[in-house]
């Protein structure tokens, strides 16, 4: 009974071996199963068993492509959702200090991300020097006290890289990055751990995205 319980719920491919009489009680249950499951009567010699055991496993094989294929689809449907959500928010709403925190809530959701932030680029003085205001923050493990601040444009942080270069940094590991400009480290910055040690939460993976417009203007960073 509890292989048959686990072979219900696909979890296995189930083979069973016996006589006609060794099934006949159990005739009433093997019919009402919709499991993987398969009835061999004995006797059954060495070739047709390893015939069997083949046909089993390309058939939980493709059991299990099957069902990543299912979750795929659902992954992909979800993420539509949430892109098509975000682009009603745009469409909809104009006030930024609502519409940046649905945006990274939407994108983190996408992405699994448990923290996330939004850097918007300015402009300051007559030369157009641009800064980056961090603007908005959000973490499911710790709760930080946020608060806005300005840095530079420039290469030493990651989202200075991001809007310089223009795309899309994607990094594995803060922890484990080489020296700048080595290796995984080709944009040539490091990553200031005393942050990380202040509030007790350590990144790791890194997706850093900029936001550009119709203009091919870097707005600001997530």
């Amino acid at each position: 009974a509890p292989h048959l319980r686990r072979a219900r719920a696909g979890y296995i491919t189930l083979v069973l071996l016996g006589s006609d009489e060794q099934f006949a009680e159990h005739i009433p249950e093997l019919l009402d199963h919709q499991g993987q499951l398969s009835v061999q009567p004995l006797p059954l010699g060495p070739e047709r068993l390893l015939v069997l055991l083949r046909n089993h496993r390309a058939a939980c094989r493709l059991h299990r492509e099957a069902a990543e294929g299912e979750l795929l689809q659902d992954r992909y449907r979800s993420e539509l959702d949430e892109l098509f959500a975000i682009g009603r928010a745009l469409s909809s709403e104009r006030n930024t200090d609502k519409l940046l925190p649905l945006i990274l809530q939407k994108m983190r959701a996408v992405t699994t991300a448990d923290a996330g932030s939004v850097y918007i680029v300015e402009s300051e003085g007559h030369d157009a020097r641009r800064t980056l205001r961090f603007k908005v923050s959000q973490n499911d493990t710790v709760k930080l006290d946020f608060r806005e601040f300005t840095l530079p444009v420039s290469k030493r942080s990651i989202v200075g890289s991001c809007v310089l270069g223009r795309e899309v940094i994607n990094i594995v590991d803060l922890y484990r990055l080489d020296p700048p400009g080595q290796g995984n480290n080709p944009w040539g910055f490091s990553h200031n751990r005393d942050f990380d040690a202040k509030v007790g939460y350590q990144p790791r993976s890194m997706l850093t995205v900029p936001m550009i417009d119709a203009h091919e203007q870097v707005l600001g960073v997530i």
